[in-house]
C-alpha cells in the first residue's frame, strides 16, 4: 500500500511530467468530504478543454477512492466523446442541448388569484456526456425560460425541443434554472443536432454501438485499473 507521502512524491513527479496546472485543485476536490465541492469539482473538470486524457490517467491511477475512481471516468468519457463529436459533426445545423427532458406542472405560487393556472417546466433527468449541457446542468434542474423567455403553459417535450432547435449550433443561449430552491442563469453552447442523433440510441439514450466501442477501446487503453491493494 502506498504511503501519503510516496503518494505525493508521485503525485508530484506526474504533475512535473504531464504539466497538471490549474485543474489540480479540481482534483483534490473530487475526494473532498463535501458533496456539492465534488460536484463542482466534477463539472469544472468536464468544462476543461485543455485537459488531456494523459493527466487523467495518471490522476485515475492515483485516485483516492472508488468514487474518485468513478469521476475521472465520467469526465474522461466525456471529454473523449466531445472530441468525437467535434471532429464529425460541425457546428451548423438546429442545436440541441444533450439532455433527457422531462416535463413537470408547477402550481401557482401561494396568494395567487383564484384560479390562476399552474405553469409547466422542463425537468432535466439525465445529461449526455459529450454535449454541451454536461457540466452545466445537472439531474433534476428545472428549466423555466430560454434567454429570458418564460416557457409557457402551453409546454410540453417536442415543442421545448422546437424551442431549442431554434438556435443555431454553436450559439450560445441563456436558460434560467431552478436548481436546489435556487434560481440560476446558465449559459449552455449548442450542439449540432445531427451528433446527438448518431451518438445516442433512443428510447433508452445508451451510446449507440460505434461510439459506445470507441470509448470501450479508449477506456481499456488509457485507464488501467488501480491496485485493490492500495
Amino acid at each position: 500500500m502506498k504511503t501519503p507521502s510516496s503518494r505525493f512524491a508521485i503525485y508530484t513527479f506526474l504533475s512535473a511530467v504531464i504539466c497538471v496546472t490549474a485543474s489540480a485543485s479540481s482534483i483534490e476536490d473530487l475526494s473532498d468530504p463535501d458533496y456539492a465541492v465534488r460536484q463542482a469539482a466534477t463539472a469544472a473538470l468536464m468544462l476543461d478543454d485543455e485537459i488531456t486524457t494523459g493527466q487523467l490517467a495518471a490522476w485515475y491511477a492515483l485516485a483516492e477512492s472508488p468514487e474518485a475512481e468513478q469521476r475521472l471516468l465520467t469526465i474522461a468519457r466525456h471529454r473523449m466523446l466531445v472530441t468525437l463529436r467535434n471532429e464529425r459533426f460541425p457546428a451548423d445545423g438546429p442545436g440541441v442541448l444533450g439532455i433527457v427532458p422531462t416535463l413537470q406542472s408547477v402550481p401557482a405560487p401561494s396568494g395567487s388569484k383564484k384560479n390562476t393556472p399552474a405553469t409547466k417546466c422542463i425537468v432535466v433527468t439525465r445529461v449526455l456526456d459529450g454535449f454541451p449541457a454536461a457540466g452545466r446542468l445537472e439531474p433534476l434542474d428545472r428549466l423555466i425560460a430560454i434567454n429570458d423567455q418564460p416557457l409557457d403553459a402551453v409546454l410540453n417535450i417536442d415543442r421545448f425541443g422546437d424551442l431549442i432547435r431554434r438556435y443555431p449550433a454553436g450559439q450560445e443561449i441563456k436558460l434560467t434554472v431552478i436548481r436546489s430552491e435556487q434560481t440560476l442563469e446558465v449559459a449552455v453552447p449548442l450542439a449540432n443536432g445531427n451528433a446527438l442523433q448518431a451518438m445516442y440510441a433512443t428510447p433508452g439514450f445508451g451510446l449507440s454501438p460505434e461510439f459506445d466501442r470507441a470509448w470501450t477501446e479508449h477506456r481499456d487503453t488509457h485507464f488501467t485499473p488501480p491496485n485493490p491493494s492500495r
